[in-house]
């Protein structure tokens, strides 16, 4: 079975055959190219796993609203990266599954009080530590970090509001939205602490 690097690999061969012009003596644009060519091969990968996994849960509305959650946050506020696209895959499966088992267990001990609290903290840390950067996609200057920490915060707050606000008015999916806020915030705290391993471990 070919690999997503294999994969890719081909796609770029495929595509330099009929454009050669552009990849002519530029091994940093071919390079650039192959990333983001495995990048969406990883997501569109990702959705299939999770839209498999949601029918196999029985919770295909749940699965499309941790996607929308995660992939509108995740994208500005960074966090924690697999160090292969195997790793990533089943991560990110293993990341929904956890989910969609803290959501129907909170079905028994849901408090809504409680939930404010954890919002109001995950919203601090958030404005806090993100964005973290991705070593594959850094922040090039000031300009965008600030665009990315205060896109971050208002996408968070939006969808914490959002998940209130359902829950409120009676609809369990607003749980999925608070759950999967925690997950990613639980997401960027692994990752520093990760970093911080590396750096102590590099000294």
């Amino acid at each position: 079975m070919l690999s997503i690097n294999e994969i890719s690999e081909r796609i770029l061969n495929f595509v330099q055959r009929y454009d050669r012009d552009s990849f002519e003596q530029d091994d940093y644009s071919r390079a650039w190219l192959r990333y983001g060519i495995e990048i969406t091969l990883s997501s569109i990968l990702n959705i299939l796993i999770i839209f498999i996994l949601s029918i196999v849960f029985s919770d295909v509305i749940e699965g499309l609203v941790f996607l929308a959650t995660f992939i509108s946050i995740r994208q500005f506020t960074g966090g924690f990266h697999a160090s292969s696209y195997l790793k990533c895959n089943v991560t990110f499966a293993a990341c929904y599954a956890t989910v969609i088992y803290v959501y129907h267990f909170l079905n028994e001990v849901f408090i809504f009080n409680i939930q404010i609290i954890l919002l109001a903290i995950c919203v601090a840390i958030i404005s806090f530590v993100c964005p973290i950067e991705n070593p594959h996609k850094p922040i090039t200057n000031k300009d965008q970090f600030i665009k990315c920490k205060i896109t971050s915060i208002v996408m968070f707050l939006m969808w914490g509001i959002i998940g209130l606000f359902l829950i409120k008015s009676g609809c369990e999916l607003g749980k999925v939205i608070l759950i999967t806020l925690q997950l990613i915030v639980l997401l960027c705290l692994i990752s520093i602490i990760l970093e911080r391993r590396r750096l102590n471990e590099g000294s």
